[in-house]
């Protein structure tokens, strides 16, 4: 349903962060709140689901990925790539360079509809 909310929601407004920027921010603020020599790594992907295809956000070649599952890994998308994330900023930079990539189209109710679903 175009116009629903659904992205309001989860990125929302510099005013009212959705909960994608919640999210992150309150991972961020539990890892700043261990004691000291606690050790975190943190990496991400961003992918989009656009006419049943898996594409990846942060490598526009890497187009029509398989999902896949092992017992190692669980379910994973084969070469989705992933980067290491420092800071909340570096999530905002992440989601800002896959959303130029994101497929999107305009419909009667919203100029730039996302024609894609995406997960980060």
């Amino acid at each position: 349903q175009t116009g629903a909310g659904k992205t309001w929601t989860m990125m929302g407004t510099d005013e009212q962060r959705g909960l994608i920027p919640r999210s992150a921010a309150l991972i961020f603020e539990l890892i700043a709140d261990k004691p000291e020599g606690y050790g975190c790594e943190i990496d991400a992907s961003y992918l989009e689901i656009y006419m049943e295809k898996v594409n990846d956000l942060l490598n526009p070649d890497n187009e029509n990925l398989e999902i896949k599952e092992s017992r190692d890994k669980g379910v994973y998308v084969q070469d989705l790539s992933k980067e290491p994330i420092g800071s909340l900023e570096d999530v905002y930079d992440l989601l800002s360079r896959g959303d130029k990539i994101r497929k999107v189209a305009a419909t009667n109710m919203n100029a730039g509809s996302s024609r894609s679903h995406s997960v980060l």
